[in-house]
């Protein structure tokens, strides 16, 4: 019948389905995956690092407090904010600039994945009081300080099937008495902290 003929001209065209050369159907690209959000403690590790003055000392002191070997940018496990972390930190004048004149620093952070980076700091910066207070940043520094010798401790456990394997004593021993160490501050600090912090 005419209006069924109709319908069928007027109807949108579906788009063809991929095929391969054998004629099998193409599997579509599984879409990237997204980076995960900052934990609320990274959040405000960030703003204290942008603001400085009175959180200066307890950057350094968290510095001091690391795993051996680990740089600070290490406390952010959020991978996109941990490597621009780890390239304003690599030079300090860039670091200079961002809290006295953020604009040009800013301006690098127009990266989709750097969005939310972007934002935290903007709010950091722009307002006219410190964006958390000392006690907040000293916790939140503690949580990440403690995922980070969590992170840390894994890492050793490797290497130390990997000395174990190379049957090489001496490196054997002194990954386990660093394994003991920190295992010793991450039992000593677990109960603080809650993950979803």
């Amino acid at each position: 019948p005419e209006p069924v003929r109709h319908m069928a001209q007027n109807a949108p065209k579906m788009a063809p389905t991929p095929r391969t050369s054998s004629g099998s159907v193409a599997s579509r690209p599984a879409p990237a995956p997204r980076e995960p959000q900052l934990r609320k403690s990274e959040i405000v590790v960030l703003k204290g690092l942008a603001w400085g003055k009175e959180f200066t000392e307890k950057l350094a002191q968290a510095r001091a407090d690391m795993p051996p070997g680990r740089p600070l940018w290490e406390l952010f496990e959020h991978p996109s904010t941990r490597q621009w972390v780890e390239n304003l930190l690599s030079d300090p004048s860039r670091l200079v600039r961002l809290r006295e004149s953020p604009g040009a620093e800013l301006e690098g952070l127009d990266a989709p994945e750097l969005a939310q980076v972007r934002s935290i700091i903007t709010e950091a910066l722009m307002g006219s009081a410190a964006p958390c207070t000392l006690e907040e940043f000293e916790g939140a520094l503690n949580r990440q300080l403690y995922r980070c010798r969590v992170r840390f401790s894994q890492h050793i456990k490797k290497a130390l099937a990997a000395a174990e394997a190379n049957e090489d004593a001496e490196l054997h021993a002194r990954l386990s008495q660093e394994l003991i160490d920190l295992q010793r501050k991450i039992k000593e600090f677990a109960h603080f902290y809650d993950d979803a912090e």
